[in-house]
């Protein structure tokens, strides 16, 4: 019977060597391969198609990071107005070559309908002329100059006339299937945008000085403009009152 020796508790059995490594097993270990550093750098990034060497695909990604986003496609949007007849507004027309940049493209006018998108404000729409019971607008009457919130210099109707305008108005918005006027609705004719090295009460002397109040003028037409977002409009139809 062969006497085993059995060794102290707490030490390790010794290899032929003696250096304390564990005894060799019958499937000995396989060493592992050393770790490519930039294996798993980040866990959570996925690996991107055709990047290229580090380098250039980390600048193509800071590329991208800045790169604006595009712009809006443009927009057409259009508005409804009552122009009033050259002969009758030459006072007007003095006082807006002053003060009114849009003086060259258009006459004086009264906006009916503000802007809004061309698919609302349809030709189909802008030819359906108001019932024949509402007043003509052929003849306005207008009593004051005012300096609205002292940057625009705006005419204004008498009480009838308002009345006119704002019948017109609200048979044109009321076919609209939905829109962005307002409640409050102030017919005037805007005379022009008062420059800032120019007081209120010099525009008004201005205006007031050309313009003999009370003036009637005269409406021919009605018109649907058309712009883009870069404010460049152009006619689309004309309707005689």
């Amino acid at each position: 019977m062969t006497n085993l020796k059995r060794r102290p508790l707490g030490k390790k059995p010794q290899n032929q060597n003696g250096n304390g490594a564990q005894a060799s097993s019958p499937h000995p270990q396989q060493p592992r391969p050393p770790r490519d550093q930039n294996q798993n750098r980040n866990r959570n990034q996925r690996p991107q198609p055709n990047q290229g060497n580090a380098h250039h695909g980390g600048q193509r990604r800071r590329q991208n990071r800045h790169r604006q986003p595009p712009r809006p496609m443009a927009y057409l949007q259009r508005d409804i107005l009552l122009i009033a007849t050259q002969e009758s507004n030459k006072s007007l027309e003095e006082v807006r070559a002053k003060y009114d940049p849009l003086v060259k493209k258009l006459p004086a006018h009264i906006t009916l309908v503000l802007p809004e998108p061309a698919g609302l404000l349809s030709d189909q729409l802008f030819n359906q002329l108001p019932e024949s019971d509402l007043k003509a607008l052929s003849e306005l009457t207008f009593v004051e100059i005012v300096a609205y919130d002292d940057r625009y210099l705006w005419l204004m109707p008498d009480k009838d006339s308002a009345e006119k305008i704002r019948l017109w108005r609200d048979h044109y918005v009321g076919k609209l299937e939905k829109h962005t006027q307002g409640d409050e609705f102030e017919p005037h004719i805007t005379l022009g945008y008062i420059p800032r090295k120019t007081t209120p009460e010099d525009a008004l002397s201005f205006a007031k000085g050309l313009i003999n109040l009370p003036v009637t003028l005269k409406f021919s037409r009605l018109l649907l403009e058309e712009f883009e977002e870069n404010q460049i409009s152009k006619p689309i139809k004309e309707l005689n009152i």
